[in-house]
């Protein structure tokens, strides 16, 4: 799970110069990238991603074994 406005990637404001698309898209490409790694880590692992914004909870949909919606109003 990867939320929006993060510090640790410098904010909304302030490593995405206020972007959201691109803040979006960043993490998007983040949660596949943990989802590619992680099996090797933790054979077995069922791995899901969501990116969560101040408009919901998005399904990131990486390797669900199940069908998921693809954004949940929280």
């Amino acid at each position: 799970m990867l939320h929006s406005d993060c510090g640790a990637y410098g904010g909304l404001a302030g490593g995405f110069r206020g972007n959201a698309a691109a803040e979006a898209a960043h993490h998007e490409r983040e949660l596949h990238c943990a989802a590619a790694n992680l099996p090797a880590a933790i054979p077995g692992i069922e791995v899901q991603g969501y990116f969560v914004d101040f408009e919901g909870i998005w399904d990131a949909e990486i390797g669900t074994t199940q069908e998921l919606p693809a954004a949940t109003v929280a």
